[in-house]
């Protein structure tokens, strides 16, 4: 057992701050206190397990001997206009193209067979879909008398009239459709219709434009070339 002596020492070596009135109990529970905390700083903490992350899976090798596949732009749809498909917007559009720049009668004269021609496309276009709205009207107009027909005999006319089958026909919402695609086509006809009219107008105006403004440069030159001839006779 250790004398009081040795417990001092290691009080000492301890850093402890003893008393010379401590007894042996006082040192010896001192000491213990010390090293315990001397080993609770000492002694590292266990690492905690690190869970492996998994691996990232690697993307496959591009085929050499397959093609990517070309991506397809959207075709664009084969309208009458770019900008629009309404024929009043058109219409704007093109009456704009009616002004007629007397400054400049040579550009308008390139660019009045390019806007004739579009207009004569959009004339041909418009009619050939009043066309095909009628034609397509008197299938619908087929298909709802047979339809509406069959639903009056299965309610209880058997012998339903025409006049009746006919007014069930234009009160269905198939055939209010079919007739309103002939308004909105011939609509359509007529306004580009007019505007060809107001084309072949401007095309003649260009034309009496050209001519005066060449009659009025060739009388220039005349009235120059008449000047010159007098100024020589007096010299």
């Amino acid at each position: 057992m250790a004398n009081l002596r040795e417990l001092r020492k290691r009080a000492k070596a301890l850093g402890i701050d003893y008393n010379k009135t401590d007894t042996m109990e006082d040192l010896e529970e001192m000491i213990t206190v010390a090293e315990l905390e001397n080993e609770a700083v000492t002694t590292p903490e266990p690492e905690a397990k690190k869970t492996p992350e998994p691996e990232p899976t690697p993307e496959p090798e591009p085929n050499p001997e397959e093609k990517p596949t070309p991506k397809r732009m959207p075709k664009k749809p084969e309208g009458i206009s770019e900008k629009s498909s309404d024929p009043v917007a058109i219409a704007k559009e093109l009456v704009k193209g009616l002004e007629i720049n007397e400054a400049n009668l040579s550009q308008d004269f390139v660019e009045q067979a390019a806007k004739h021609a579009r207009v004569v496309m959009l004339v041909a276009s418009s009619n050939a879909k009043v066309m095909t709205a009628k034609s397509r009207q008197k299938v619908v107009a087929a298909e709802l008398f047979k339809k509406h027909k069959e639903l009056l005999i299965e309610s209880g006319t058997p012998k339903p009239t025409e006049k009746a089958i006919g007014a069930e026909v234009e009160t269905d919402p198939a055939s209010i459709v079919a007739e309103q695609s002939i308004i909105d086509n011939t609509e359509a006809y007529t306004i580009f219709k007019g505007l060809l009219k107001s084309y072949e107008d401007r095309k003649d105006m260009l034309v009496q434009l050209g001519t005066a403004a060449r009659q009025e440069k060739d009388q220039v030159g005349f009235s120059l070339h008449e000047k010159a001839k007098d100024t020589l006779k007096s010299a």
